[in-house]
């Protein structure tokens, strides 16, 4: 991370992948949540 490019090699900047990822552990969260299948 050190060139400033995340694990999507700079697909996103530093903001929009925190944002990225951070919405994809919401929606997995919600779902098992809801359907208690994890």
């Amino acid at each position: 991370m050190a060139d400033g490019k995340g694990l999507l090699g700079g697909l996103f900047d530093g903001g929009s992948e925190l944002l990225f990822f951070f919405l994809l552990l919401v929606v997995l969260f919600c779902n098992c949540y809801g359907y208690r299948g994890c």
